[in-house]
């Protein structure tokens, strides 16, 4: 996945095959949140989005989310 700033300040977003990956800094940690191409949040993460200690890890967490198998668009019916 290519990782791209946004027009918010330390926001790097980035599409991936399930849908679009955010992260965003929050306090000393970075938070990981992400969006399905149906505009519905992701299943795989948590509602606010999932904290890692640094962005690095953030996003190496994504990529291997997004390579996963799942039966995510069997659930949402997509």
């Amino acid at each position: 996945m290519n990782w791209h700033s946004s027009a918010f300040i330390g926001e790097v977003t980035a599409v991936g095959y399930r849908g679009i990956y955010t992260t965003r800094p929050h306090g000393s940690h970075c938070v990981l949140c992400g969006v399905g191409h149906d505009g519905l949040p992701m299943l795989a993460l948590p509602p606010f989005g999932r904290a890692f200690t640094c962005p690095a890890e953030a996003r190496e967490y994504a990529e291997k989310l997004d390579a996963f198998v799942h039966a995510e668009p069997y659930c949402s019916g997509g």
